[in-house]
């Protein structure tokens, strides 16, 4: 039997433009000469399989995986489709009992990779092609196909076949098998086109009262069902689509969230990592209100929350956080194009991101020179004023009201499939009729590509996101600039062989040229800038007198609301606009019509660069697994007084004052670990790579392979989409109340940690580590912590001392690694990261209760003052207000570098779901780098400086500092969610460390902050 899982044939095999009708099982029972000429084993009388059947062609499709897909092009018939009966008594050669059809047509091979072109062959004269049908009678198929075959110059007749098919199509029923639970309540049905990148199928939208099921009428065997939960539902898009509000755009929260037909292959490739989403058309404006309400009715009846509003309604919100500097330009040219109806779904409204450099001929690139940047003042086609006078006589030559200045436009498919030629070259196959274009017209080389923009009139395109998203062209991703599948794109008139894009001279590869281009984008220049090109695409001179006299008109057509698509007009009228639509693309919706602000300038607290920085490092460790580490503590600005033994705990390292504390892992927090890496999965990225326990990330040198996207925020969202019970885990926060204010020492609590028991608690300050219990309020000599029972402590002379809680004494100590006092810690599942005044950062293991050096990781411009460890990547920030990111499994051992804070960095933390390196400062600054792409939103605070951060839970992050207030970050949105009052905010009460404790199974929860009078002050829930 036919098995869909090995299906080769899609909807991007038919030329653009043509609709697909019904498929048939069938053999193919060529002669020899046909058999030998198509590549067929020899001797085999028939092949089973099924014929694909569109307006424009058949396709043969075997069931085996090595023979070729075999495509007869209606208009190439040399004589129309003929019936043939097998005589009763035919010879072996022919089939028996069965009725077939013969085609005489010049043979069209399909080789067995998908996404390579057509080769054409001419078939022997007089060798038909034989099929037979096994379950449909030749006479009909033949009767349903010649009116097709007839119809291909005749407009009126393929109107009339458009309207037959829709017909068929709407008498198709909902196969109620397929539903999950038989006795769900159907709340909606609904006939909808499904859209995705160049195709739309019509489909079966059935909304029961816990799930969102479509069917898809792409065959006639057994329905293709998919389904999602309503639950999963993030938010709701309305979108036009071919001019009409008839759309709407499902966003879920995780990729893979329906279950069913897998998806079309290219559109995985489009869609930038996002999470799975879902583009329905549905017949009327009306009917999609009412899917809106129903889902909103099934969603309250599930006690669900409701749908977040549309992006529309958060537009002044973002546009403020961008001109403060706390959303970066990508993420905004991203949320404007989702506001203005820009669906990654959709090829006629792809997202639009500008040319932002000009200078792609330079050995080197000099993101501070203005001369290397394009006026975003001017649309693309204005750039030129010679071209642009050309422009101008063709404009005024025009009727008025019919006007316009370009006659392609800057974003549309085949714009889309030109760039994404290596990546996605169905797209290119699709639009040429299974051919690839001609080798001098394919995207070649980034500079030509830029000339021809800046040089023909017959190209204004803009560039598409995927330029400046760095990690998508990681060895680790399949990068749109590469050949990596090997395509036989042709050979150019220069006698060149087409393969990689050529990159300008300054990029030394994809990843290298995304990351600058990602900087130039993030430019203090571009920032400055950016308002002026927003004002022409998505702004007060899109449309109207201003954008005439900004040069900046296109089609009519393209606008929203200059055409009434559903006024009564010729059917040949209204689908001839349509056509336009979909091969020239339409303007995006206009969200300003006043000029938009400017970004309001970074102060010298803002990042210097993204570039990657390596600083002077050495090899790395051998890591093998690392996780979590404690919260982290600034050295002071001088030494301490001569230090004094602390008989309390009977530390046996005398003279050596403490700076910081690590607890050494129990067995029941690596399986939580474990467990959390398993939910968990975050993106992979660039050098900012993110990653979750135990996944991977990308150090400076050669990209690492790190885990795939399973859940992202929406473009534009003020807040991450954490699971169900990652909300669960930020609410314990909101909950915690003020349990117990313990005076533990005379000196700043530098450091503290809540055990895994949860009633133990270690704090150190000055030469004394004490180790408190919640429950019997009392200081302990030694503590029943499960697992290991090791303190690593930081030392003021120069040395990591390894004390045993159980024992009460010193176990083990190192000597002459560090050349000045140990300012940090961190460990996580064995290893554990130092970080000292002499600028380094050092590895080390734990072997049973001694330690191992492992080398040093990385070395600051300034005394180190924080280092944070989570899984293989190393989090470290300086005096200098620097933060670096390593990945210990990288063979170069190097880090990448930022400049963030314009004072001492005091604290870091990755978040747990792995997206954010979150960083503070005694400046009073709270940063938010996201490691997806190294990009930072910063927020200032121009109050009491900060000390010391932790992460909770998906993005959210606590922070604390001498305000004596905790306060609880969403790190995706640099939102306030919480805040804990600690104390009046006096000198005594500075928040110098916490740590947050939570088992991660039911509703217990701790937070333990430690103060500069050396009280720790114990929030519980």
């Amino acid at each position: 039997m036919f098995r869909r899982k090995t299906r080769r044939f899609h909807l991007l095999l038919l030329d653009h433009g043509e609709t697909f009708i019904e498929d048939h099982a069938a053999t193919f029972h060529p002669s020899e000469a046909v058999a030998a000429l198509l590549g067929l084993r020899l001797g085999r009388a028939s092949w089973k399989g099924r014929i694909h059947c569109g307006s424009k062609s058949l396709t043969f499709e075997p069931e085996e995986l090595d023979a070729p897909l075999v495509r007869l092009l209606l208009s190439e018939l040399t004589q129309p489709l003929l019936e043939w009966h097998a005589r009763p008594h035919a010879p072996a050669s022919e089939p028996l009992g069965e009725s077939g059809f013969l085609a005489h047509a010049a043979a069209v091979l399909h080789k067995r990779e998908t996404h390579q072109p057509f080769v054409s062959l001419k078939l022997p004269e007089g060798e038909p092609l034989r099929f037979v049908l096994l379950h449909t009678r030749a006479a009909a198929f033949v009767a349903q196909m010649l009116p097709v075959q007839r119809s291909l110059s005749d407009g009126k007749a393929q109107a009339l076949l458009q309207a037959q098919w829709r017909a068929q199509q709407d008498n198709k029923s909902f196969d109620l098998t397929g539903l999950v639970d038989p006795l769900e309540t159907h709340l909606l049905e609904a006939r909808v086109q499904r859209v995705r990148p160049m195709v739309s199928t019509a489909a079966i939208l059935l909304l029961s009262e816990s799930r969102i099921y479509l069917q898809d009428c792409f065959s006639s065997d057994a329905a293709p069902l998919t389904h999602w939960a309503i639950g999963a539902l993030q938010h709701i898009s309305r979108r036009r689509h071919l001019l009409r509000h008839t759309a709407l755009e499902l966003h879920f929260t995780q990729a893979g969230a329906g279950s069913g037909r897998t998806e079309q292959p290219v559109s995985s490739r489009l869609a930038l990592g996002a999470p799975e989403s879902l583009l329905l058309n549905f017949r009327s404006n009306a009917e999609r209100e009412r899917a809106c309400e129903a889902i909103g009715g099934a969603r309250a009846a599930l006690a669900l929350p409701p749908l977040p509003p549309p992006l529309g309604s958060k537009l002044g919100g973002a546009t403020d956080r961008w001109r403060n500097g706390q959303m970066d330009n990508f993420d905004y040219l991203m949320f404007l194009n989702d506001c203005a109806g820009r669906s990654l779904n959709d090829l006629t409204q792809y997202p639009v991101f500008p040319w932002v450099l000009s200078d792609y001929s330079s050995s080197a690139l000099d993101l501070n020179d203005p001369a290397v940047y394009r006026d975003l003042s001017k649309p693309i086609g204005a750039l030129n004023p010679v071209r642009l006078e050309v422009f101008r006589e063709r404009y005024y030559a025009m009727e008025p009201g019919e006007r316009f200045y370009y006659g392609t436009h800057y974003s549309a498919p085949a714009f889309v499939a030109y760039f994404l030629l290596r990546q996605a070259p169905e797209l290119t196959l699709h639009l040429h009729g299974g051919k690839f274009d001609e080798p001098d017209r394919q995207f070649t080389s980034v500079r030509a590509a830029w000339e021809s923009a800046l040089k023909s009139t017959s190209d204004v395109k803009e560039l598409i996101p995927q330029f400046y998203v760095p990690e998508l062209h990681s060895p680790a991703s399949s990068s749109f600039l590469t050949n990596a599948s090997g395509l036989q794109l042709g050979t150019r008139q220069a006698g060149t062989v087409v393969g990689d894009v050529e990159l300008p001279p300054w990029a030394t590869s994809p990843f290298d040229f995304a990351t600058k281009c990602r900087a130039a984008l993030e430019s203090p220049y571009v920032s400055a800038h950016l308002h002026l090109w927003i004002d022409l695409i998505f702004g007060c001179k899109q449309q109207g007198e201003a954008a005439e006299r900004a040069d900046n008109v296109f089609c009519p057509h393209t606008y929203e609301g200059r055409v009434d698509i559903d006024a009564e007009m010729e059917e040949h009228a209204r689908r001839a606009i349509e056509q336009q639509v979909a091969e020239f693309g339409q303007t995006p919706s206009q969200l300003f019509t006043e000029p938009h602000p400017q970004r309001i300038p970074l102060s010298a607290a803002a990042p210097d660069s993204l570039f990657p920085r390596p600083a002077a490092h050495a090899p790395p460790p051998d890591a093998r697994a690392i996780t979590r580490s404690s919260s982290n503590e600034a050295p002071p600005a001088a030494p301490p007084p001569p230090p004094r033994v602390d008989h309390a705990a009977e530390l046996a390292a005398a003279g050596a004052a403490l700076s910081h504390l690590a607890v050494a892992p129990s067995q029941s927090r690596a399986d939580r670990d474990g467990a959390a890496a398993a939910v968990n999965r975050q993106s992979s990225a660039n050098g900012w790579a993110g990653a979750s326990r135990g996944e991977g990330a990308y150090g400076v040198g050669e990209p690492i392979k790190a885990a795939a996207v399973a859940t992202a925020p929406s473009w534009g969202d003020s807040a991450s989409a954490d699971s169900t019970d990652t909300k669960g885990r930020v609410e314990l926060v909101l909950r915690l109340q003020r349990a117990a204010d313990v005076r533990l020492q005379d000196e700043p609590v530098s450091s503290v940690w809540v055990a895994e028991d949860g009633t133990t608690v270690c704090s150190v300050g000055g030469p004394t580590v004490r180790v408190y219990c919640t429950k019997r309020e009392q200081l302990l000599r030694c503590a029943p912590i499960r697992g290991r029972d090791l303190l690593a402590l930081g030392s003021w002379d120069n040395a990591v001392w390894l004390y045993s809680v159980g024992r009460g004494r010193v176990v083990d100590s190192t000597q002459g690694h560090h050349e000045a006092s140990v300012s940090c810690l961190s460990e996580s599942k064995g290893k554990l990261l130092s970080g000292s005044w002499d600028s380094s950062v050092r590895v080390w293991a734990l072997s049973g209760n001694a330690l191992e050096y492992s080398g040093q990781l990385t070395e600051h411009e300034d005394k180190v003052s924080c280092v944070h460890l989570d899984g293989w990547l190393a989090a470290s920030g300086s005096a200098a207000g620097d933060i670096q990111l390593g990945d210990l499994r990288a063979n170069s051992g190097a880090t990448r570098s930022c400049r963030v804070h314009g004072d001492l960095t005091s604290g870091v933390a990755l978040t747990a779901d792995g997206r954010y390196l979150v960083s503070c400062s005694l400046d009073g600054s709270i940063a938010a780098t996201d490691l997806r792409g190294g990009r930072t939103r910063m927020l200032r605070d121009s109050g009491p400086p900060l000390r010391c951060v932790n992460a909770v839970n998906g993005a959210a992050v606590l922070c604390g500092g001498d305000a004596a207030t905790v306060t609880l970050w969403d790190a995706s949105s640099m939102q306030t969610l919480h805040e804990l009052k600690v104390g009046p905010a006096g000198p005594s009460d500075a928040i110098h460390s916490m740590h947050y404790w939570s088992p991660g199974v039911g509703n217990s929860a701790q937070l333990v902050t430690g103060l500069a009078d050396g009280t720790y002050v114990r929030f519980s829930v």
